[in-house]
């Protein structure tokens, strides 16, 4: 066991002691996250979507200029 000063042992107790309890309401930090990553997948989902529409539509592009230049 290590020699750890008794004042080092006091201090931190005090500190522990002295900060005020903080009750932390983990369910509903979790249905916070859980909601949180519902709309992150929305939005990914979303510009999933555009990134796709945005890609035919410059393939459409591509394939009119060829068949003008043609």
């Amino acid at each position: 066991m290590a020699n750890i000063p008794i004042g080092e042992v006091l201090t931190f107790l005090w500190n522990v002691i002295k900060e005020p309890v903080v009750y932390i309401d983990y369910e509903q930090n979790l249905r916070d996250l859980e909601t949180k990553i519902d709309e992150l997948l929305h939005l990914k989902n979303d510009l999933t979507g555009k990134v796709q529409m945005a890609e035919v539509q410059s393939t459409k592009s591509q394939v009119t200029g060829w068949v003008f230049k043609g």
